[in-house]
């Protein structure tokens, strides 16, 4: 998952899924197939391409794998933008729902973890796949992007994983399996 700002000042929020062969432009509904990534000692290649121009015209990343963290060059039609992408982990649904709840803080804050529902109209994804962090003080609702299996960066919005904001939630499970701390 990676994001970037363009010079027209859009922020685009991308997640390359190279098990599903699909690349997602957040929120948008639409993926776009990804040819499984040439890779030469660490060295990514990955072209996309729009047939119906409606989106971009045509997206190519070069970059490098190297201690799990790819980095490179995305060319989004003629725009060059370096990015990182931050690796997503998979974690099953059953694991997810572990972590549904509403939490209360010493400090009084409040919030909620739900497991979303699929959810779409106009071609806009209304949900974040998985989980959603709800604060009951800001009323920000924002998605939950795995990194581990209890690990999760807080997305920027509601359906943006990018720029996953700095701050991470981290569910720390008992012997039951019941969460005892976030």
């Amino acid at each position: 998952m990676s994001g970037f700002a363009k010079s027209d000042g859009s922020i685009q929020s991308l997640i390359f899924n190279f098990d599903d062969k699909k690349l997602t432009i957040q929120p948008q509904v639409q993926t776009w197939p990804v040819e499984v990534p040439t890779q030469t000692d660490g060295s990514f290649q990955v072209k996309i391409i729009d047939t119906s121009g409606k989106t971009f015209e045509q997206i190519n990343f070069t970059g490098n794998l190297s201690d799990g963290v790819l980095a490179g060059d995305l060319i989004w039609d003629e725009e060059t933008i370096p990015v990182v992408f931050t690796q997503l982990a998979s974690v099953d649904v059953s694991r997810l729902e572990k972590y549904v709840g509403v939490y209360r803080f010493d400090s009084g804050d409040i919030v909620s973890v739900l497991l979303c529902p699929s959810y779409d109209a106009g071609g806009l994804q209304f949900f974040p796949p998985g989980l959603m962090y709800t604060d009951f003080t800001s009323g920000d609702s924002r998605g939950l992007y795995p990194l581990d299996d209890s690990t999760f960066g807080i997305g920027s919005a509601r359906v943006l994983a990018y720029p996953l904001e700095n701050n991470r939630i981290q569910f720390v499970l008992n012997d039951s399996g019941q969460v005892t701390e976030l």
